[in-house]
């Protein structure tokens, strides 16, 4: 079933009812085959991204709502076009619809390439409401005097699109095991936040979650979106963590910011927040 193939069995409300119910229909009374398994994954991806069925035309309007009706018709309406479009849409790995993987998404890494978090964000269209730079965490909290691991996991949500109230994201999850009580890893964290709040303006909000939920979602194997729940502007947020007390009313860790501040003037980070800055400027003119 659809829970084995992705972490879908967080409630989405109706959109839940919607994929599980023509899931149902279409797949548990037949043995599946490889290409059912193709057309249950490409089903599941659009739930677990908070599309509802009637709703799949709307991105993609070479599957229409008369495809889904039938197991045979969806079948028939995925080729490899679609199943290539399907893959970009949601920044998803091809080999995942396939059913030949288990990893929704590219291994990507940043640790000591700090530069490549900016190049990413100069890739991402602003909007109004921009968190783009997102953070998962499991402990209590995050204290760098606590020798404990302290794991977090940092991801990328990009707006694709907006049915009514609910916004369609799509996600870049970067795989890099970080521990807030390791120093080198901290500070780059650190550094990366400073920027990407005073630089591009974009808070970057910390959710807590699962020990167990956050490892599946470093390692590529479940969508991000059922776990990114309530408002972004959290408190503290990851930037409060790298911001004097004049900069924000919930500064943290303080005794840290030197070595925040000589950590980008070596990498010459602020640069490469800049040259975000400019690009995204040139898109938007």
């Amino acid at each position: 079933m659809a829970e084995d193939l992705i972490d879908f069995s967080v409630p989405l409300g109706p959109v839940s009812v919607s994929i599980n119910g023509l899931l149902r229909k279409l797949f548990v009374r037949k043995a599946q085959s490889p290409s059912d398994i193709v057309a249950e994954r490409f089903l599941v991806l659009f739930g677990a991204h908070g599309v509802a069925v009637s709703q799949i035309p709307r991105l993609l309007p070479q599957v229409g709502l008369d495809h889904l009706n039938s197991r045979d018709s969806l079948l028939g309406a995925l080729t490899n076009d679609v199943l290539d479009e399907t893959g970009k849409l949601f920044g998803v790995e091809r080999e995942w619809l396939d059913g030949v993987s288990d990893r929704l998404y590219a291994s990507r890494t940043i640790y000591k390439r700090p530069v490549n978090l900016f190049r990413d964000l100069a890739t991402l269209k602003r909007d109004d409401d921009w968190f783009p730079v997102r953070v998962l965490y499991c402990t209590n909290e995050l204290n760098a005097a606590d020798n404990r691991s302290q794991p977090l996991v940092l991801l990328l949500a990009e707006r694709i699109a907006e049915f009514g109230d609910e916004e369609i994201m799509k996600y870049r999850v970067y795989s890099d095991t970080w521990d807030w009580s390791y120093g080198p890893a901290r500070v780059q964290l650190k550094a990366m936040a400073r920027l990407a709040f005073l630089a591009l303006d974009c808070p970057v909000p910390l959710y807590r979650v699962g020990s167990g939920i956050m490892d599946r979602i470093m390692d590529g194997k479940a969508v991000p979106r059922s776990y990114l729940t309530g408002s972004p502007l959290t408190n503290p947020s990851l930037e409060d963590f790298a911001l004097t007390v004049e900069e924000s009313g919930q500064a943290k860790e303080c005794e840290e910011l030197p070595t925040v501040l000589q950590y980008i003037r070596e990498t010459k980070l602020d640069e490469a927040a800049a040259r975000t800055v400019s690009q995204q400027k040139g898109e938007d003119s």
